[in-house]
Formats: C-alpha cells, sequence, structure tokens
C-alpha cells in the first residue's frame, strides 16, 4: 500500500529512544499510524525476556499441560477439529458440485428462466440492492413475523413498486412462497 503523502518516514522507539525508519517498525492496522510504537529489536527483547520469565514457572506449565490432558478439553478439542475437518470437505464438495460446467450451465439457463418469467422481478431486485447500498433503505435485524434477530430478506409483494417490501427471515420468507405458491392463480 502506497503511503500516503503526510505519514511521517520515520519516528521515535517509545522504549530506547531511538529515531528509526518506519519499516523499523512491526504493523498494527489498529493503531494509529498502522505501526507499534516499539522498534522490532526492542519488541524482539521484551518477548524473549518474558519468555524468559515465565518458563520458569513449573506451576504454569503444569497447569497447561494438565488442562489440555483432561478428557472434557479433549473431546471439545477433537469435536472441534472434526467440524473443521468436515467443514473443509462440504466446502470442497460444494465447490466442486457449483462449478462443475453442467451446474453452471444449470445454474445459468434457471437464471435466463427467472428474469424471463417476470422482468420487474429482477428490475425490482436492482433497484432494492442500489437503495439499501446507498443508504436510503435500511435492513433490519429482527423479523417482523417471527421476532427473531437474524439476517433478514425481503419480500416484493409488488414488483412495481420495488423499494416497498416486507423485511421477513429465511424461515418465513420460504414460509410465504411455498403458501403464494399453492394457491390457485
Amino acid at each position: 500500500m502506497p503511503r500516503k503523502p503526510d505519514e511521517p518516514r520515520e519516528k521515535p522507539c517509545r522504549i530506547c529512544g531511538v529515531v528509526k525508519l518506519i519499516a523499523e517498525f512491526p504493523k498494527r492496522e489498529w493503531k494509529k499510524g498502522g505501526h507499534r510504537n516499539e522498534c522490532k529489536d526492542c519488541t524482539r527483547a521484551a518477548n524473549r525476556l518474558w519468555h524468559r520469565k515465565y518458563r520458569k514457572y513449573p506451576k504454569r506449565i503444569a497447569y497447561i499441560k494438565t488442562y489440555s490432558q483432561r478428557p472434557d478439553v479433549r473431546e471439545k478439542q477433537r469435536l472441534r477439529e472434526m467440524r473443521r475437518r468436515e467443514m473443509g470437505l462440504i466446502q470442497a464438495v460444494e465447490a466442486r458440485r457449483r462449478n462443475s460446467p453442467i451446474n453452471k450451465l444449470k445454474h445459468r439457463r434457471s437464471s435466463a428462466r427467472w428474469r424471463k418469467e417476470d422482468p420487474r422481478r429482477q428490475k425490482a431486485h436492482i433497484a432494492l440492492n442500489l437503495a439499501l447500498r446507498q443508504g436510503k433503505i435500511t435492513r433490519p435485524s429482527i423479523c417482523p413475523s417471527c421476532s427473531r434477530t437474524v439476517m433478514v430478506q425481503a419480500h416484493h409483494p409488488n414488483y412495481d413498486y420495488p423499494l416497498q417490501v416486507v423485511w421477513l427471515c429465511s424461515r418465513c420468507h420460504s414460509r410465504l412462497h411455498g403458501v403464494s405458491r399453492r394457491r390457485p392463480n
């Protein structure tokens, strides 16, 4: 990332007081200047001291070792690792399925069919997303139908009025569409 013109090229270390180039300070995005106030040498020395000091505490080491050996902790770690592996496998399978040429073609065809069925629908979606990005409309965090605090979705009762939407959670939204699909025309 290029440096802003008003950013200083060098600054003093808080510990040793020596004025050094910015590159000599570890990066920290949340800090005001984007770097720590201690130079890399002083940070390294402080870390070394801390580890030397606390390495001598056998009770702490024994506690850490016994904690990680406790059956409940080991079971939690095992389950967490199993979930991670499963999620990785699921995501990999989903990505392969999604990216296969046949499924890409199916998705393209179904999207084209969806747009062709009612062109007002796509225009309403685009108008609503634009209004959300510009801040003209805000998305609530609570579903008015069931009062759950979740990510809500916009339901267009009438596509002629694209900004008049009903905000619903996914459960209530699918329930509403399930009911509306079963109604005779």
